[in-house]
């Protein structure tokens, strides 16, 4: 019986002292802090690229490259009445600061009436109305040009209605004044052949021009 009692002691003190240890080690443990899951950074929308809708066409336009320029004379005499106006209408191309390429339109109106005596019409030769389109190119080179133009002409010759075309060629210099004004001194050649007019052409080469533009 007593060997019984010391046994029942001896695992009463066992058990007692496991519990003591158990509840040391516990509070020896630091609670683990809550993981906390990482939140994405939130995105910013790009805003969508600008495109083109389709079959439209940007425009590259610059009203700095149009030109505005021609020529305008005339003269009077003894035996002449003369007047010429002759306005261009262009676009530069090509403006660097040495090479220019310019194409254009234009136009020809020019009046001619024998006099007899200044200033007096002679009544023998009716007037004549020469006018008509054309277009033209000039190819710079800093203010030197090379110049091509072509011209359908109407014209009266012996009271019949003459259409003549003119294809006039030549170089030509031109002289700036100010920012876009310069004045132009070209001198040109009739090329084409006009046997169907028994040979009469309203040029006489060389043709000197003097126009202006800006």
């Amino acid at each position: 019986m007593k060997h019984f009692l010391f046994n029942f002691f001896l695992v009463g003190c066992f058990c007692i002292s496991s519990m003591n240890l158990t509840a040391q080690t516990d509070s020896l443990i630091t609670p683990a802090e809550p993981v906390v899951a990482e939140q994405p950074a939130p995105q910013v929308a790009k805003p969508a690229p600008n495109k083109a809708k389709k079959g439209t066409k940007t425009s590259s336009f610059n009203a700095r490259r149009l030109f505005f320029g021609g020529g305008i004379g005339g003269h009077i005499s003894n035996s002449s009445l003369y007047f010429n106006i002759a306005p261009q209408v262009g676009y530069y191309l090509v403006n660097g600061r040495i090479f220019r390429f310019l194409p254009g339109v234009s136009f020809t109106y020019q009046y001619y009436q024998a006099t007899d005596g200044f200033l007096q019409i002679d009544k023998n030769y009716p007037s004549n109305n020469i006018y008509g389109p054309g277009v033209f190119t000039r190819f710079f080179v800093n203010n030197f040009f090379a110049h091509a133009e072509y011209q359908y002409l109407w014209y009266k010759l012996n009271t019949k209605t003459i259409q003549d075309d003119y294809l006039l060629v030549g170089v030509g210099m031109r002289f700036p004044m100010g920012k876009r004004g310069g004045v132009t001194v070209s001198v040109l050649l009739d090329v084409l052949p006009h046997d169907k007019n028994e040979g009469y052409t309203i040029y006489d080469n060389p043709i000197v021009n003097i126009g202006f533009s800006f």
